[in-house]
């Protein structure tokens, strides 16, 4: 499994952390939809308000949402 670190559930959406990326993969058909470059691995992910936040082992936090979310 390339995102083997974290799992989390939103809505129709499963995104998964991997190390150096973080994914999402459609939960009708498994197939990816999105994937973004991060610092470290991606322990935690956590979705609010449409954003997804991302936290890695080397302290990072990032946050990834559409401009509708903002």
């Amino acid at each position: 499994c390339q995102h083997p670190h974290a799992l989390i559930l939103a809505g129709q959406t499963l995104f998964a952390g991997g190390s150096g990326n973080v994914a999402s993969y459609s939960t009708e058909n498994g197939k990816q939809i999105w994937q973004a470059p991060v610092s470290g691995n991606a322990f935690g992910l956590a979705v609010a308000n449409g954003i997804l936040f991302v936290s890695t082992d080397n302290g990072t936090i990032h946050a990834f949402g559409t401009k509708s979310s903002q």
